[in-house]
């Protein structure tokens, strides 16, 4: 949608836990971006998650989780690395700043958002995350904007269906760079 739009992309790095989803995920970044997009088969957890998960063999589609979708190791699986989102940041975009952060992580949004240090997540300009959980949703609300994130979801269009709702924040990077722009062109 950005790259119809004009928007140049830099660095475009997905995640996908599922292999089979993994592998249209690789078919989707080249065809539509190339190779500035980079595709990981991995979960991302919160900071205390083992170094790999089993999961039940799917065929990939959406909601496909971690908590629902565990296998023991006596019952078919295959075997998922796990990774943070300190980790991933450190690897791909150590001290930049990430134009746009997706969180679609079926419920370990809590965990990723919890385990992650506020310096990490005010280097966000904007975060899109899907909630799984309205119960464990303003917990995380609060925190983001008491780290200068605003919502810029419109209320009526938040929700996708009775447990999940998607909800698009503007961090005070923007507003200090818009800031910053305005006092420059008076200048």
């Amino acid at each position: 949608m950005l790259m119809v739009q004009g928007v140049k992309l830099g660095l475009v790095v997905s995640v996908e836990m599922n292999p089979a989803t993994y592998s249209r995920l690789l078919v989707n970044l080249q065809s539509n971006i190339g190779f500035s997009a980079i595709g990981i088969n991995a979960a991302v957890c919160g900071a205390n998650a083992p170094s790999e998960i089993l999961l039940t063999p799917s065929r990939g589609s959406t909601g496909y989780g971690m908590t629902d979708h565990m296998a023991g190791a006596s019952s078919p699986h295959v075997v998922v690395k796990t990774t943070t989102f300190e980790s991933l940041y450190n690897h791909y975009f150590s001290g930049e700043v990430i134009d746009i952060c997706k969180i679609d992580i079926e419920g370990a949004e809590y965990d990723l958002i919890d385990s992650s240090h506020d310096d990490l997540l005010r280097k966000m300009r904007y975060l899109v995350i899907e909630f799984h959980d309205p119960s464990k949703t303003p917990p995380v609300i609060e925190r983001l904007t008491k780290l200068g994130f605003s919502e810029m979801t419109q209320r009526d269009r938040r929700r996708s269906n009775a447990q999940t709702e998607v909800r698009v924040f503007r961090g005070s990077l923007v507003q200090e760079e818009s800031a910053q722009q305005s006092d420059s062109v008076r200048s």
